[in-house]
């Protein structure tokens, strides 16, 4: 395979990525949706109270603004079972209750498979300007049974944090043809 080739993809998937206001220091006054899927697999109670920590910081404290959609889901289990511990318009006076609710999600034994949380994340919302997923996942098998039960493509553009004992993936879904589209435009003008 040709080096070049693998640079400017590697370019165009920086700036789709780069593209999504959900880093973003600033962000225009637009709601937005934002889709948390937990692993609530036994590993999680060793990093909780961390995960709970980033969520008041950065994802209660910086990116959510008053009008935006919160959506937070813990997964279990192989067969992916899906249990909705928070879904709604988020205000900042609820803070306090959604980090309870994060910090009170049961732990289970087994990886999860993420698979049909993210199909459900994926059929998006129309009522916001952009939807971000996001999987915390804190078993070091954490995304195998995702991709041995053909998750594989729901995690074609993603992107992970690594921290200690846990990962945050932030998935691109329903980007595909944004990908196209950049990546042609791209390869047509060099």
């Amino acid at each position: 395979m040709n080096c070049k080739f693998f640079q400017k993809t590697a370019v165009v998937l920086l700036f789709v990525f780069g593209g999504y206001p959900i880093y973003a220091q600033e962000r225009e006054n637009t709601p937005i949706s934002v889709n948390l899927i937990i692993d609530s697999s036994q590993a999680l109670t060793s990093v909780i109270s961390e995960v709970s920590d980033w969520a008041s910081t950065f994802l209660l404290g910086r990116v959510l603004t008053e009008g935006d959609s919160l959506t937070i889901q813990s997964v279990r289990g192989r067969e992916g079972i899906v249990h909705t511990v928070f879904s709604g318009i988020y205000r900042p006076g609820e803070k306090e209750t959604i980090l309870r609710l994060l910090r009170d999600i049961p732990a289970f034994g087994e990886v999860p498979d993420f698979s049909r949380a993210l199909h459900a994340a994926g059929s998006g919302n129309e009522n916001f300007a952009a939807s971000h997923t996001l999987i915390i996942s804190a078993s070091p098998a954490g995304l195998s049974p995702t991709l041995e039960s053909g998750g594989r493509d729901l995690l074609r553009y993603s992107r992970t944090e690594e921290f200690r004992g846990w990962r945050i993936i932030t998935v691109g879904l329903n980007i595909h043809e944004k990908v196209a589209r950049t990546a042609a435009n791209w390869f047509a003008g060099n």
